[in-house]
């Protein structure tokens, strides 16, 4: 996209006002890539958590409630990138919330099948 924004750019006569779009044109190239950054280490944090949660299936310290706030926040995230047509966010935000309800929903299960089990376990007394 910006090779083409270039090549225009090329055929318009240098003036400051398009040596200014370049200049924009760069800079939002620029923050794109900032932007992409911080949501490949921002996504990329939830993935030890899920990791950790299958393996051991050890969900004692995970807070549901947390991870729901967290999970409706990211939802609205998306959502506000999609409007305002932000790649980084829509990447960052989609794969977020597709994490965080693997976690959110590997919690509210194994949290469940501890209590059926421990329910199955306990002798019924009359």
């Amino acid at each position: 996209m910006r090779i083409q924004k270039k090549i225009i750019l090329n055929h318009l006569p240098i003036t400051n006002a398009s040596v200014a779009l370049e200049h924009e044109i760069i800079l939002m190239d620029h923050l794109t890539l900032i932007g992409l950054m911080a949501a490949i280490c921002t996504t990329t944090a939830f993935v030890p958590q899920v990791i950790a949660i299958l393996r051991t299936g050890n969900v004692e310290g995970i807070s549901v409630l947390m991870y729901s706030i967290f999970t409706v926040g990211i939802a609205l995230w998306l959502s506000y990138g999609i409007l305002v047509q932000d790649l980084p966010m829509l990447l960052a935000n989609s794969i977020s919330l597709v994490l965080a309800l693997m976690v959110l929903g590997l919690t509210v299960y194994k949290r469940w099948q501890h209590k059926k089990q421990i329910l199955a376990e306990t002798p019924i007394t009359v």
